[in-house]
């Protein structure tokens, strides 16, 4: 009991402004200036009334922002909850990208890691399968890029000059590359009741 007392004392002290803040005892004066049913209602009209005081800063420094302006209180508060609201409707939809972005790296991280093809059959295999699962995902025009590779060539990371040009790139690489992979592919239009008739 007298240790809440003591700590009800330093803040009432606190309050009044006395030197005897840091005391850990209250002196008789103290005790006489603190009953037992004034303690909180001192303290609850101190703060009442520092409350008051800073709404009433609040209002006075709002009124002076409007005049300065050129707007009404209203107004600029209307404007105010205007930019809130803005700035929630942002951090929503940063939020929203953030976990689509989360999302897509862990789809990306259970996708299933495809090998560079070294050589023409490999990459026809890859290419016309690649095709096929498009192809049934409804995909219709797709285009297929290759690394002009001879027909026996290997990739090697060193660029192949072709001295004939196009055309000796055509002939000997961008043709048989183009006639195997449509000889490969496999995929059939579906065919439906009325298409028949």
């Amino acid at each position: 009991m007298m240790l809440i007392q003591s700590a009800s004392v330093i803040a009432t002290v606190l309050m009044s402004g006395q030197s005897l803040a840091f005391s850990s005892l209250p002196t008789q004066q103290s005790r006489q200036q603190i009953s037992a049913g004034s303690k909180s209602s001192a303290l609850d009209l101190s703060a009442n009334d520092e409350v008051q005081q800073l709404l009433a800063k609040a209002k006075a420094l709002r009124e002076e922002a409007a005049a300065m302006s050129g707007q009404t209180v209203e107004e600029m508060e209307q404007e105010v909850q205007r930019e809130k609201e803005l700035a929630q409707e942002r951090q929503a939809v940063m939020e929203k990208a953030r976990m689509e972005r989360e999302e897509g790296n862990k789809s990306r991280n259970n996708m299933q890691i495809l090998p560079v093809p070294d050589d023409a059959p490999s990459m026809i295999q890859q290419a016309a399968s690649a095709v096929e699962r498009a192809y049934a995902d409804g995909i219709v025009r797709q285009t297929v890029r290759f690394a002009l590779l001879g027909e026996e060539e290997a990739m090697s990371g060193v660029q192949n000059e072709w001295p004939g040009g196009v055309e000796q790139m055509y002939r000997e690489a961008g043709r048989p590359l183009t006639e195997s992979l449509l000889s490969e592919v496999r995929a059939f239009a579906k065919i439906s009741a009325e298409d028949t008739e």
